[in-house]
């Protein structure tokens, strides 16, 4: 809000500001991708709004044809009616007018496909995390019906790879999704996609520096190790990680009997996206007995 006046008031002006609060942006979500449908009774949708809860929230929608199925909006539920025997895709528009808080929104649309047959039902983990070198990690899916569940990595193909059964094989840490689906078979329609999240996180460096003993007096650090000598340490066996090794005191510091000191290895390029940094301590020169 600003006041436009170049005059000082008294003490007993008043002084009016009026402030104008812009209405929200209102966002619908809808159902991804083609959902599957038996064509015998209704069936539930959800689309979301950020406005659902404000004075004034009504959607609508429609249907594309209307020969084949029609549509209802009660709250957020989308009821889709088939009509008897109707077979193939519909689009459902759905829209929202504006409210006390939001103005109306964009409408969203997503599709139906009818079927003679029932959807089979795919049941598996809607979630994952592993982490990168773990092995055995599935999102493998049952499915109730003769069909075959496949899957496919939709997103963050250079974090995992998914074979035929499901199981995971983490190439760098980050986030993906898994695509399952199962096609029409026996008494049974074509399954409704899934989608899987699967989180990959940073592995543990399992090596150690390979640091040099002290026995006397007039050693450094650089003589236990020399940073610029330790560029890699095993990660997960038997494979090696890059890095850059760092002592936290100066490395021309001179080593004191029984003084433990500690250090740092910072993965870096490629294994900065599989790996933790790994620090530690050691104690070059023990005291005498120890």
């Amino acid at each position: 809000a600003t006041v436009a006046d170049s005059a000082a008031p008294a003490a007993s002006d008043t002084i009016q500001v009026t402030v104008t609060i812009a209405e929200g942006t209102q966002t619908l979500k809808a159902p991804a991708g083609v959902q599957n449908m038996g064509n015998t009774a209704p069936q539930d949708f959800t689309v979301t709004s950020n406005a659902s809860g404000d004075t004034g929230f009504s959607m609508t929608a429609t249907s594309s044809d209307t020969s084949k199925a029609t549509v209802s909006v009660a709250g957020t539920k989308v009821t889709v009616t088939p009509k008897a025997d109707a077979e193939g895709e519909v689009t459902i528009t759905v829209n929202s007018g504006a409210t006390t808080n939001y103005g109306a929104a964009t409408a969203v649309t997503f599709k139906v496909n009818l079927q003679g047959k029932t959807p089979a039902t795919l049941t598996g983990p809607d979630s994952l995390t592993m982490t990168y070198g773990e092995s055995g990690k599935s999102v493998k899916h049952t499915v109730n019906s003769p069909a075959t569940v496949a899957y496919t990595v939709a997103t963050g193909g250079d974090v995992v790879e998914v074979d035929a059964n499901g199981v995971l094989k983490a190439k760098k840490a980050g986030t993906a999704t898994i695509t399952v689906s199962a096609p029409a078979a026996g008494e049974f329609g074509a399954a409704n996609n899934k989608t899987v999240t699967v989180t990959v996180e940073k592995a543990d460096i399992t090596g150690i520096p390979a640091f040099t003993a002290v026995t006397a007096a007039g050693k450094t650090l650089n003589d236990v190790l020399d940073p610029a000598s330790c560029t890699e340490l095993t990660g997960v066996d038997p494979e090696k990680a890059t890095g850059t090794f760092t002592w936290t005191k100066a490395a021309t510091e001179e080593v004191v009997q029984g003084t433990e000191y500690e250090w740092t290895f910072t993965p870096s390029g490629d294994s900065a996206d599989k790996y933790n940094a790994k620090t530690g301590t050691v104690t070059p020169w023990p005291k005498a007995g120890g």
